[in-house]
């Protein structure tokens, strides 16, 4: 639809998701390491000689607004780039909401949370992307 109505779009798959390749972690963390896929995504877009003077606005979901967030908030990130005009953050979450959302704040979830931990080599209960949401200096839709 947005194509149709002469909007460019560029869609594309985090590391360790669809037809992309694995990224230096091969597991999901939720953002601190997708956010540099964000970045990549906007370097494209801000350097491609068709579009380098583009208004450029975000549409993240889920993982996407946490990877978003993060990249929003790194130096040499997001909040310094003129050409980005908005985004819209689509149910942003963090790792342990979603397994509780899904009923896992249990035993299960406890032990898969203990090798996702062991996988990434972080604690995803600690990691968050909320301390970088006062770096979005765009205006932002979010949708919970």
């Amino acid at each position: 639809y947005l194509v149709e109505k002469g909007y460019s779009v560029l869609v594309y798959d985090f590391r360790n998701h669809g037809s992309s390749g694995t990224g230096t972690c091969e597991w999901v963390t939720w953002g601190p390491e997708e956010h540099k896929d964000v970045l990549a995504a906007i370097d494209f877009v801000s350097n491609h000689a068709d579009y380098q003077d583009s208004n450029i606005g975000l549409l993240s979901i889920c993982m996407g607004a946490a990877s978003s967030t993060y990249a929003f908030g790194i130096e040499n990130g997001l909040a310094e780039n003129d050409q980005i005009k908005a985004m819209v953050a689509i149910q942003p979450l963090r790792y342990p909401d979603f397994i509780s959302s899904l009923g896992l704040d249990n035993f299960i979830g406890r032990r898969v949370t203990k090798l996702n931990n062991e996988r990434t080599l972080m604690d995803l209960n600690e990691v968050s992307f909320m301390k970088d949401v006062r770096a979005i200096n765009v205006p932002t839709m979010l949708v919970q």
